[in-house]
């Protein structure tokens, strides 16, 4: 018995060759995470990749970006699952109207507040730059998400380009320019 490989390193081991060493690309990441049919490969590399950083076997730097626009067939629980698992190196994300509006509003609001009270302890991404695919948020979301957008001492740039805040949007912008 006492010659036996330890079992726990063994699959530890076993799983970080799985992904490369040098981890994984963003735009791979998007992808797998964008289809239903693939997001939970998505959230495996995710798990895999934070394992892999816990045992010191993989630098997670090149995954600065996360585009989540564009989804087809994911539900709003399990995208906000996926950001959860995010690493720390994330520093771009863009979002589609999944994640702002419906049922996906009140999580997105609960994450960004989530995501600012942890920012301090350095436990979540830092996100600096934050975009919305067109037509995300339309002009009655703009009043929930701009100003909620603005807790998140990190952000440095918000892109929302192809997005008709209408003119209750453009003051709700204006005012938070302010």
């Amino acid at each position: 018995m006492e010659n036996l490989p330890n079992l726990k390193q063994t699959r530890d081991d076993t799983l970080v060759l799985i992904l490369p060493q040098e981890g994984m690309r963003s735009e791979h990441l998007s992808e797998l995470a964008q289809q239903r049919d693939s997001f939970g490969i998505a959230w495996i590399c995710l798990a895999l990749l934070r394992k892999k950083k816990t045992l010191g076997k993989v630098s997670l730097t090149q995954l600065r970006k996360i585009d989540l626009s564009g989804t087809s067939g994911l539900s709003v629980k399990k995208l906000f699952y996926l950001l959860d698992w995010l690493p720390l190196s994330i520093e771009d994300i863009t979002f589609d109207s999944l994640a702002v509006t419906g049922e996906g509003l009140p999580r997105f609001l609960s994450w960004l507040e989530r995501l600012q009270e942890q920012q301090n302890e350095r436990e979540v991404p830092q996100v600096k730059a934050m975009a919305f695919a067109d037509d995300s948020i339309g002009a009655s979301g703009s009043s929930e998400v701009l100003p909620a957008l603005l807790v998140l001492q990190s952000l440095q740039s918000l892109c929302l380009k192809g997005n008709p805040l209408g003119i209750e949007g453009i003051r709700v912008l204006a005012g938070l320019i302010k």
